[in-house]
């Protein structure tokens, strides 16, 4: 999946550089997808995929998943 030049741009200012495959997982959730649906379109475990979502909450110094999708709202992911 390819994002567009201004959201990659917003992405690459995150607190941690993020792979393709961190970057579509975030699209997904920013689109409201739960975690199964994310997980099956992205041909992983739930829990590997709650697994990164872990570590990028850590990295990005949030305790929840609300407060993930507001730093992928402000990053403009939200659409």
């Amino acid at each position: 999946m390819s994002l567009g030049g201004a959201r990659s741009a917003l992405l690459d200012n995150c607190p941690t550089s993020l792979s393709e495959r961190q970057r579509s997982m975030l699209l997904h959730l920013a689109r409201g997808l739960s975690d199964r649906s994310v997980a099956n379109r992205m041909a992983i475990s739930e829990r590997t995929l709650q697994r990164e979502l872990k570590e990028l909450m850590s990295a990005w110094g949030v305790s929840s998943r609300l407060q993930l999708g507001v730093q992928i709202a402000l990053r403009g992911l939200h659409s």
